[in-house]
């Protein structure tokens, strides 16, 4: 092995450490952030779900970041929601929006993000959108 000057090395192999740990705790410190931000995203679609509420367009542009760092979910233009029963039948589906009518067999969202059930025009549930956060692009 060659000899080098032992303070030269030092220095360098220091700073190149170094500047792998900065961007490793950078990328690890992003990763927790847009988990905690699909964490909360969840937790609103599992609301709606609960409220019979499908979203039917979620998408990255429908996810708000606030100033103060929480997520929302926004535009529920094209949402349903399920009418709830007394006598225990199948809940029916309601357009949240007169301006919106849709009919069984037609799919309205945006494709890169939706479930192969919505783009077959099939009957949804709340799973669409847990497909819509998990998917789309890359």
């Amino acid at each position: 092995m060659a000899d080098l000057p032992s303070s030269e090395v030092r220095e360098d192999v220091f700073l190149k450490v170094k500047h792998l740990v900065d961007i490793s705790m950078l990328l690890a410190l992003r990763a927790l952030r847009a988990l905690r931000y699909a964490t909360e995203v969840a937790d609103a679609l599992d609301t709606a779900d609960r409220r019979g509420i499908v979203h039917r367009d979620l998408k990255p542009g429908n996810i708000f970041i606030m100033t103060h760092g929480e997520s929302k979910v926004l535009d529920f233009g094209l949402a349903k929601l399920e009418e709830q029963t007394v006598d225990g039948e199948t809940p029916t589906a309601v357009e949240t929006s007169p301006e919106v009518l849709t009919t069984p067999g037609t799919a309205m969202g945006t494709v890169a993000y939706m479930s192969p059930e919505q783009a077959r025009g099939e009957e949804l549930d709340g799973r669409t959108d847990i497909f819509s956060l998990g998917g789309g692009p890359l």
